[in-house]
């Protein structure tokens, strides 16, 4: 496939990283300059590849036709070609590194640290933007089916203590979404993915990867989905002492919504936490943490969790809107 995409011969694949989805190889030849990316997704439908690609070419001619061009500060790979019988995807290769990695290797740098993060998020708040955004009521049931719907279907593997502990926060959830019925809320084709591992950064430029971009939900969605995975993820990114403030004077909270920009109202900033606690809880119902995590990196993430679910649902259950 590389041969008929580039026309040349003599290309050599080295391994970079494998995930449950698919394998990343960086392919590279004597008669090309640059590299290309080639990701081969595992077992899976074809319509993956095909979804990715289409998202791919959307958004890199999207972010290409802005006032900065192929020069500016934001955009995603390159698409090159694919071949979804095969489950391959053929992109450009990025020399950056993921948020993920930045995040650790700055650990004692909390200004480097939060530059990135306000980097990534006015990256999602031009992803949103270029994809076209509207603004209509915000359906909170919908969160609320998922987690009632996902509850049931792993009920006969979660431990008694396990189904204990969510079946508090899921009747405080049901009793919320009527606060948030007639809310009018931003919508955007979200990212699907937006996480640590999914946006590349360099001194000059950020890239969005694995993008979907099939569902238009609020982009809320989108938002939560990244505040969750660095509030539990990276150590003291929210803590015990920020939960006893309001969320207003969360520093995490309060970096994240300046820099991508999102309304600084209570009903807006609630609805968004409302979010949060819906991804929290169904990491927990799907069991993405154990339910007796072994060793001291799954009992942080276990403490992590529960700090920021109970810190969330106190506040949402306080403040009655």
């Amino acid at each position: 496939m590389l041969e008929q995409a580039s026309g040349v011969g003599q290309w050599t694949l080295e391994p970079v990283l494998e995930s449950r989805e698919a394998r990343l190889l960086r392919a590279v030849s004597p008669a090309v300059s640059v590299p290309v990316a080639v990701k081969v997704y595992h077992d899976g439908p074809a319509s993956s590849v095909q979804q990715e690609y289409q998202a791919l070419r959307r958004f890199f001619h999207a972010f290409q036709s802005g006032s900065e061009g192929a020069d500016g500060e934001f955009g995603v790979p390159r698409p090159c070609s694919h071949d979804p019988k095969r489950g391959v995807l053929l992109m450009q290769w990025l020399e950056a590194q993921t948020l993920h990695d930045y995040l650790w290797r700055h650990f004692y740098h909390r200004n480097r640290q939060q530059s990135a993060m306000t980097r990534a998020f006015r990256w999602l708040q031009q992803f949103h933007q270029r994809g076209g955004t509207t603004c209509r009521v915000a359906d909170a049931g919908v969160y609320l089916n998922s987690l009632q719907f996902n509850l049931e279907q792993q009920r006969s593997t979660l431990s008694a203590r396990r189904y204990a502990e969510l079946s508090p926060y899921l009747r405080q959830f049901s009793r919320l979404t009527s606060r948030f019925s007639a809310l009018r809320v931003a919508h955007a084709d979200v990212h699907g993915d937006f996480a640590p591992r999914n946006l590349l950064l360099n001194p000059s430029q950020v890239f969005g990867i694995d993008i979907r971009a099939s569902q238009n939900r609020p982009v809320a969605d989108d938002f939560a989905r990244m505040l969750h995975a660095i509030a539990v993820g990276y150590p003291n990114m929210l803590t015990r002492a920020d939960m006893k403030h309001p969320p207003q004077h969360w520093p995490l909270l309060r970096l994240l919504l300046e820099a991508y920009g999102y309304p600084d109202t209570e009903e807006q900033r609630d609805y968004l936490l409302l979010v949060l606690l819906y991804r929290l809880l169904f990491h927990r119902i799907k069991g993405r943490i154990a339910e007796d995590p072994g060793g001291l990196w799954g009992r942080w993430i276990s403490y992590n969790t529960r700090m920021v679910l109970e810190g969330v649902s106190h506040h949402l259950s306080s403040h009655r809107g």
